[in-house]
């Protein structure tokens, strides 16, 4: 039983069954993400050897994985049967060398 769901048909609640979640889809690829480095970086600030300041952000390049899942459903009341999506997003997942192009 899915308590949280309501059935979308008949509306009840408590009567929802989870029948089974399947793997669609799985991507990976590369994004860039800013790195905030302003806490780390406030002591350098009050060295005077340093000429420039660092800068407060940085970008990386990490690994994302992208997982899409298909899950279906069917109210033990009205038995209607439905399917939902749902997007799983990881990032940082492995090396990124495995998923450079």
């Amino acid at each position: 039983m899915d308590l949280l769901k309501k059935c979308p048909n008949c509306g009840k609640h408590f009567s929802v069954e989870k029948k089974g979640k399947e793997l669609v889809s799985t991507e990976h690829h590369m994004e860039h993400v800013d790195l905030d480095l302003s806490s780390r970086t406030e002591g350098l600030m009050h060295d005077s050897s340093l000429q420039h300041p660092p800068p407060n952000q940085l970008s990386e390049e990490v690994a994302v994985e992208t997982e899409t899942f298909e899950t279906s459903y069917e109210c033990e009341h009205c038995r209607y049967k439905w399917t939902e999506k749902s997007v799983d997003v990881v990032e940082g997942i492995a090396d990124s060398k495995e998923f450079r192009a």
